[in-house]
């Protein structure tokens, strides 16, 4: 049986989809209403989701044994973009390098996926 504890890593992009299910929903919605949301409300989803993101991968390279500097999380934080990708491929072994880089691409698209959800859910609440 797995530790609760050490968590695994489908749980935080689980939950970065919510984030952003709900806070595309919450931009809808005052969209929809012709005003502009709190910007308190943006910056706690985005820091929600910076560090969901930081946690996935704090889990993810301790489950493949990659060794973590602190350039490497200051670069996850702020530069996610670039870092994801660059760490996907570094850190899986030579033979899953390519799949894992899908799977990846894969789970950009439930993101934009997820994000759609949240806009389309409030047309129709708000239609």
């Amino acid at each position: 049986m797995r530790n609760p504890a050490d968590g695994g890593v489908r749980g935080p992009l689980l939950l970065m989809l919510a984030i952003l299910l709900v806070g595309q929903a919450n931009d809808a919605w005052w969209v929809a209403r012709g005003m502009h949301g709190p910007q308190l409300l943006q910056a706690v989803s985005g820091f929600m989701f910076s560090f969901t993101s930081f946690v996935w991968y704090c889990r993810d390279s301790d489950a493949h044994g990659y060794r973590r500097s602190l350039l490497r999380n200051i670069g996850m934080i702020f530069a996610s973009l670039l870092f994801v990708p660059w760490y996907v491929a570094r850190s899986r072994a030579p033979g899953q390098k390519w799949r894992a880089l899908f799977r990846l691409a894969g789970y950009c698209l439930l993101m934009l996926l997820a994000m759609a959800l949240g806009m389309m859910l409030i047309a129709f609440i708000s239609a």
